[in-house]
Order: structure tokens, then sequence, then C-alpha cells
């Protein structure tokens, strides 16, 4: 009878090193795949969050200066610039709060223009971080002012953060139906309209038009029932007049009348403590009003760079070309003062990154990354995330020649 043979521990050896080579390899093709997998989900995420957040921007950006039937864009006759729009709002606070005359307006980030070089951080910004023109009273405000931070957020969330520019738009409310006069509204303290569900209260900012001239106001009341608008008693900002003003233009029956809105686009801090693309919206009511909101559109934005092009001649013809400038080096081409309704396109660049882990250790800090529409861009410490910069250029429709 034969004896009863196990391994040698020779044999025993080779067996576990090979288990162990075909184990590495079982390891390795995982974290390949697994690896291979992160970064496409990394690429995907990058395309998704840039191609989003700049057709939502540019949404907003194309219907810049549409106000009722009318436009912010100024015009001239016989070599005399006509006056389009009448504000009857006051004209107290923060200029964002009533200054509608302009399609938009824009703060541009200290140290960040093309040339510079910003440090990529989620640090919340304060008053001297941003500078601002903006057109007061036919004057120019080029003062350092603090950018229209967010009313009733929980800090960090929501704060801009420092080296990011930051849009206005001003505008007819996005998706309202127009509504028309069905009395003669001239001088009116109150007159009704076509419809009880223009307008959802007071508080609201309207702008009436007869397609040649507009006044803007705030609403000081609305009754659905007989779909009635008072201007007096209107809240903050209010009203210099407690009805339209009777020399700012002639309101028959058949004038639009809208609300209109003012958005904010910024790059503040997001839910997850990183940069994300903010949009403050008044909602046709005034910022840090009834009717605002502060939504965070997309994550893992971190950086917004924007130039203007202002309408410049470039021939003894009527031709003309856009140069485009920062916020504060926008001067209207139409008038002595300094104010945005010159503007007639926008470039945006936004610098977004993936979530983390999609690209191996140090990978988020490239050598000679490409530039934020001429802004050099670095960042405080490596990190494990893809980056891309997206660019666009959008044209304002109511302002182009």
């Amino acid at each position: 009878m034969r004896s009863a043979r196990g391994f040698s521990l020779v044999e025993l050896m080779i067996a576990i090193v090979l288990g162990l080579l075909v184990t590495d390899a079982m390891v390795a093709m995982f974290v390949s795949v697994r690896s291979a997998a992160r970064t496409t989900e990394g690429v995907a995420g990058l395309s998704d969050s840039g191609r989003y957040a700049l057709d939502s921007i540019e949404q907003i950006v194309r219907g810049a200066g549409n106000l009722a039937c009318n436009s912010t864009a100024p015009v001239s006759a016989a070599g005399v610039s006509l006056v389009r729009l009448e504000n009857v709002l006051n004209t107290v606070g923060s200029p964002l709060l009533y200054n509608y005359d302009q399609p938009l307006s824009g703060y541009e980030a200290m140290g960040s223009a093309p040339g510079d070089t910003i440090t990529v951080s989620a640090t919340a910004g304060g008053a001297a971080d941003w500078a601002s023109t903006t057109a007061l009273g036919g004057g120019l405000d080029a003062t350092l002012v603090t950018p229209p931070i967010p009313a009733g957020q929980n800090t960090p969330t929501g704060t801009p953060i420092v080296g990011s520019d930051i849009l206005v738009v001003h505008e007819t409310l996005s998706a309202s139906v127009p509504a028309y006069t069905t009395q003669d509204a001239t001088g009116a303290a109150q007159f009704t309209i076509s419809s009880g569900t223009t307008f959802a209260g007071s508080g609201q900012i309207a702008a009436i038009s007869n397609c040649a001239q507009a006044q803007l106001f705030e609403v000081g009341g609305f009754a659905s029932g007989t779909a009635t608008v008072s201007v007096a008693g209107a809240p903050a900002p209010g009203n210099r007049l407690g009805s339209l003003d009777p020399n700012g233009g002639i309101f028959p029956i058949g004038s639009q009348i809208d609300p209109v809105d003012v958005i904010v686009f910024y790059v503040g801090i997001g839910a997850d403590g990183d940069g994300a693309l903010f949009r403050y919206d008044g909602n046709g009511g005034v910022l840090g009003g009834t009717y605002a909101t502060n939504e965070e559109l997309v994550p893992d934005v971190e950086n917004m760079q924007i130039l203007y092009g202002v309408e410049t001649p470039f021939s003894a013809a009527t031709q003309t070309a856009a140069q485009y400038v920062t916020a504060d080096e926008v001067a209207d081409s139409f008038t002595t003062t300094k104010d945005f309704n010159g503007v007639i396109s926008v470039r945006i660049a936004l610098l977004v990154a993936s979530p983390p882990g999609a690209a191996p250790k140090g990978a988020g800090v490239i050598a000679s990354p490409p530039t934020l529409l001429g802004t050099n861009w670095t960042l405080a410490a490596p990190d494990n995330r893809m980056r891309k910069v997206y660019e666009q250029t959008m044209y304002l429709r109511n302002m182009s020649p």
C-alpha cells in the first residue's frame, strides 16, 4: 500500500507566489479600471458643468437691457441723444436696487485683469476686493464698492470669493407674460391692466412702455381681482413720486407693462465648501427683498473672468468694432458719462474643476495652464482634481447695432 504524500515546501512557496502574482494582477486591473472610470466621470462632469454654466449665463445676458417693449440702448436724432427710459425709483442705497437704466454692470476683481496672476481658492472677499464703475445721476462712481452679498444666507454659503468677477444683468423678468394698460396711465397714481396675474404684489419693479419711451417704478400695490396697479405706497427703495411722472412720457391705452428683474452671477462658496457658480435673483423685486432667491447653479466652478465688448469706431464709415475691456474700464460710446449702454457683447471664462479623486495627486497643477481671458492662475496647493477653462462670447440682442 502506497503511503500518502503531501506538497513539499518548495511547491507551497511556488503556489503562494503564483497566487500573489494573480492577485496583484487583479488588483492592478481593478485599480486601473477604477482610475479610468473616475477620469471618464471627471471629464464628463467638467464638460457638463462648463456647458451648463455658460448656457445659464448666456440665456440671461442675451436679454439684457430689454424692458417691456423698450430698450435701455440710447438713440439719437439730429445729433441729439434721446432719453428712452426714466427712472421713478428712489436713488438710495445700493445702485443695484434702482439702476435699471443700464442693461448690465459688473464688479472687477482687484488684481485679476489680463496679464495679472490670481491664486484660486475658496476664500470669502471683502469690500476692497472688487471695483465697479456705475453711472449715478449722470456721473461716475469709481470707488471700491461692496459686491451684492446675498441677504438671508448662512455664512459662508453664497459668499463671493476673491479673484473672481461679478456680473449684474437688468432685463424683463424671464417667462413673464406681457400685460397692457386698459386705461390711459400717463402721470397716473393707479391704473388697470389686462391681466390679474402679471404681478405678485407690492415691492416688484415694473416697466411701462409705449415702445419709444419707458418708465421704471416700484409697485405699491396690485389688486388681482380688478388688475389694478398702484404706484404709491411702495416699500424700499420706493418711488420719488406717488405716481408716474407726467413729464416722462405718454402711456395711452395699450401701453405694455412687465415686471423687470436684476440677476447677479458670481462665484461663491458652495454648500461643500468649494467654489460654485451662483445666481442671485430679485425675481421681479429687489435684491434682498421678499421675492429674491440665491441659488447654487453649478458646483466646482472656481473662478469667473469677464470682459465687456464696447462698441468703438474703426474706420471713417459707420462700421464699428468691439474692444474688450474689464468692468472698471467700460466707457459709453454714445455719451460723455461712463456706463454700460455701450456694451454690445460679453466674454466670459470659467475655471471648472472635477470632483475630488478624478486625477492622480498633484495633477491639478498644470505647468502652463490656459489663461482666463488673459488672466493667469495658479493653485494654492496641489490636489487630485482635473481642471478646464471654458470660454464663450455672448451678444446682447437689444444693444447690438
